[in-house]
């Protein structure tokens, strides 16, 4: 992917070719709402185990994507790659502060502990979002995108819920719909790894991978 970052009088700018694919969201569809194929199990196995190492790298780097979701996770031709797209939350501790200030992104795929620091505090208080928040969501876009409901809370904002009641949902779990309930098929192999990543507990979102997952 081409990629070229610099400084200009407005701050600090990246920009980043266009990568070829398809996205998770687009990938389970098919799963979703036909026949799936009888190599999908193992396939969608395959990449979520591939996308599980990509937060360590970038997060040993200094960089938060900031907004993980079905949709900005890119599954490449052939299923050789997966890779974080939609850059535009994604920060760096030194690249910091925002033009204002980062406060999640969003609802369905974000962690507890974040969930509860947007009840907590002003708008204008400055989010920190570590390794096992974003590990929390990319385990709650997997759960999205395999079974087509929302991970977190079978609320919406709308006119029967607030924001504020989606985030205490989130915060407390008190909604959560259980994985046997809307799964499109049963896979212990997949269910268990989502389930760790979304441990309402932080210490416990330790996802063990497979580097050689795919390829």
């Amino acid at each position: 992917m081409a990629a070229a970052h610099g400084e200009s009088d407005a701050g600090t700018w990246a920009a980043f070719g266009r990568l070829p694919g398809t996205t998770l969201w687009q990938w389970c569809r098919v799963a979703r709402d036909e026949a799936a194929p009888p190599d999908s199990a193992g396939r969608l196995r395959a990449i979520a185990s591939a996308a599980f190492t990509t937060p360590a790298r970038r997060h040993a780097a200094g960089w938060r994507h900031g907004d993980i979701h079905p949709d900005t996770i890119l599954i490449s031709p052939g299923e050789t790659h997966v890779d974080p797209i939609d850059h535009d939350l994604a920060h760096h501790a030194r690249l910091l502060p925002l033009p204002g200030p980062y406060r999640g992104g969003g609802d369905q795929t974000t962690a507890p502990e974040i969930a509860r620091r947007l009840l907590d505090t002003p708008a204008d208080v400055d989010l920190e979002v570590n390794e096992a928040a974003e590990i929390h969501s990319l385990g709650a876009a997997i759960r999205w995108a395999w079974t087509g409901t929302t991970p977190a809370t079978d609320h919406m904002a709308g006119p029967d819920a607030t924001p504020g009641d989606v985030l205490e949902d989130i915060a407390t779990g008190r909604r959560r719909v259980p994985p046997a309930d809307v799964r499109p098929w049963a896979d212990a192999e997949l269910e268990a790894p989502i389930e760790t990543a979304m441990a309402p507990d932080p210490a416990r979102r330790a996802v063990s991978t497979r580097t050689d997952a795919i390829a």
